[in-house]
């Protein structure tokens, strides 16, 4: 068999999830992080935080910031994502305590085959026109989750309760990065034990405009750093985990809706991200599809079999969810260079993006306060 190696599921995201699972006393779905055992086995505490700050990787963090600067300070080592490095992905995996290949929440889209659609699994819309879908969320509906938090509470008869903390574009979401810490303090500084997870949508929001090193993004990632210093000092008996979903990377585009050879080759849309991509080839088009795809891109993208990609447990380990096999495609595409692939004229025209092979896409943090 084909070896093939991205991420590391005994160091990644659900590794972080399991010790938060045996401080509570439940049964850890995975091995658990040392660092992370470590640091809750020093108190028991009133307020336990997962902060994700969208794609601060490690490589993000250092190339913004001085050694001397808060996040820097207080690193205590790495992890990995899971794969693909991508918000949808990622956070799931934050929010669940579950790998994606249990989830089914693989990225940005999936290609639902009974619905012969694909969908932009968030704002639940069509992922070429971007016509909204009427109705409720599909991708939550096919491939419904339950959050750790949740579990946490039932686990404990909610001695321990959960809290969620997200962006403006949820209902009740905070205002500001300044609201955000505002709320969190407010919260933990009332009676009773918490779990809490934090979610903001900065530095990857900006980046995907501007690149992953401009004089604006090292302003938020300090501005990020002073947040989790007050916080830090505005609470007591608490515990802050401050880590990412993915980094970033400087890309540049490929425009893969003009070429044509390829596109006859295909039954639906690719699906997933454009720097991890899934293939739906018809069947007799399928050596055609290889040779044409290695001979325009093999310098920027691996192509796998979905065979590769499932013997070699790309998406982790876990319950198979029923949809997995189908969601994945034919043949999976993974960016190992800067490039990233673009479907339509009206795609996105990003200067940083993720959801790729490279170390840095993947690489995160793993940075603790406690008082």
């Amino acid at each position: 068999m084909k070896k093939i190696k991205y991420v590391d599921y005994d160091n990644c995201i659900t590794n972080l999830t399991s010790s938060i699972q045996k401080y509570y006393g439940l049964k850890p779905n995975f091995k658990t992080n040392t660092l992370i055992d470590q640091k809750l086995q020093e108190k028991e505490y009133q307020n336990v935080i997962i902060f994700v700050f969208d794609a601060l990787g490690d490589t993000i963090i250092k190339k913004n910031t001085s050694t001397n600067h808060y996040l820097q300070k207080h690193q205590i080592g790495t992890m990995h994502s899971t794969f693909p490095p991508t918000t949808a992905n990622c956070t799931t995996a934050f929010i669940t305590g579950e790998n994606p290949i249990t989830t089914g929440w693989l990225g940005w889209s999936s290609y639902y085959k009974d619905l012969n659609m694909a969908v932009d699994n968030y704002p639940n819309c069509d992922a070429l026109t971007k016509e909204k879908i009427i109705g409720d969320n599909i991708a939550n509906r096919k491939m419904p989750t339950k959050e750790l938090g949740k579990i946490i509470e039932e686990a404990t008869n909610k001695e321990v309760k959960y809290y969620s903390f997200w962006p403006p574009f949820k209902e009740n979401g905070c205002r500001s990065l300044r609201d955000f810490a505002r709320k969190i303090i407010k919260l933990c500084n009332q009676e009773g034990k918490k779990y809490i997870y934090a979610y903001w949508d900065e530095p990857d929001k900006s980046m995907h405009q501007e690149g992953t090193s401009t004089n604006h993004i090292k302003k938020i990632i300090n501005d990020i750093g002073k947040i989790l210093k007050h916080i830090e000092k505005k609470t007591k008996n608490t515990i802050g985990i401050v880590s990412a979903d993915h980094g970033q990377v400087d890309v540049v585009p490929i425009a893969l809706y003009t070429y044509y050879d390829i596109l006859n080759c295909l039954y639906a849309p690719f699906t997933c991200d454009s720097r991890t991509a899934f293939f739906f080839v018809k069947d007799n088009k399928k050596e055609e599809f290889v040779s044409l795809f290695n001979q325009y891109f093999s310098d920027f993208y691996d192509l796998y079999t979905k065979d590769e990609i499932i013997n070699n447990h790309i998406f982790g380990y876990g319950l198979e969810n029923p949809l997995f096999k189908d969601l994945i495609g034919d043949y999976v595409a993974i960016a190992k260079d800067k490039y990233y692939f673009v479907q339509s004229p009206d795609g996105h025209n990003f200067k940083g993006h993720h959801a790729g092979g490279l170390v840095d896409e993947y690489t995160i943090p793993i940075i603790v306060f406690n008082n």
